[in-house]
């Protein structure tokens, strides 16, 4: 086998090792939604979280809400492509920043989590919640919150590749509260507008942890840190 056909098995068993990892988390999530202790878990957040209602709280988790969207989420997507690639070319006169890395790995993760979205829910195909204040009527299932998975992917990549590049602390501190404060906002978002459970916010967060794991893997094995940096 050659180096390339290496790599590519390689890369293939990591993503497929990661796919499992993240099914079967669910599976043992997904088994104990019918408990007690389960259930008062998502009922106590569930009213926790909406006790916050106000208008003002209101609007936020909306914005929030729609960060997370796919109306958001492209742009949002494109753009941090972009900013890195125009980055990376300028850093030191040096390309850190590849085009070609930059765009397979964005591909990857987030290509590989909406067909883990997709695939989930209709294997857990879990209804959503019934609530008087959710704002609209879903028609997909509700298990995992595709807000919560792809905002923990996507804006947990942007932080990867920021903090993976030369730069003052303080902008990778800032950088790293900034993805934790969005990817967790969303969650509650989702909460607190009556559209998921928090145990579908929780599945959403595994599952993009372990797939932004094996992406991150992924690109190590492919790309190794050059000692000469």
């Amino acid at each position: 086998m050659n180096p390339r056909s290496r790599l590519i098995a390689q890369c293939a068993l990591i993503a497929v090792v990661g796919a499992l990892v993240a099914f079967l988390l669910l599976v043992l999530l997904h088994a104990c939604l019918g408990n007690a202790p389960v259930q008062h878990f998502d009922l106590r957040v569930q009213a926790g979280v909406h006790g916050w209602e106000s208008p003002a709280v209101t609007r936020v988790m909306r914005t929030l809400t729609f960060v997370g969207s796919v109306k958001a989420f492209l742009p949002t997507l494109t753009l941090a492509v972009v900013v890195l690639l125009v980055i990376g070319e300028k850093e030191q006169g040096q390309r850190l920043v590849r085009k070609r890395q930059v765009s397979a790995i964005f591909g990857a993760a987030i290509g590989g989590a909406m067909i883990l979205n997709e695939a989930f829910k209709v294997y857990f195909h879990r209804a959503r919640p019934k609530v008087p204040w959710s704002i609209g009527d879903e028609h997909t299932f509700s298990f995992p919150s595709g807000h919560s998975l792809f905002s923990m992917v996507l804006y947990g990549l942007i932080a990867y590749m920021v903090l993976g590049r030369r730069g003052r602390r303080l902008r990778h501190v800032l950088v790293g509260i900034a993805a934790v404060a969005v990817v967790i906002g969303i969650g509650l978002s989702r909460i607190y507008l009556g559209m998921h459970w928090p145990t579908d916010v929780l599945a959403g967060y595994l599952t993009g942890a372990v797939w932004l794991c094996a992406v991150v893997l992924i690109d190590q094995v492919a790309n190794p840190p050059r000692l000469d940096r």
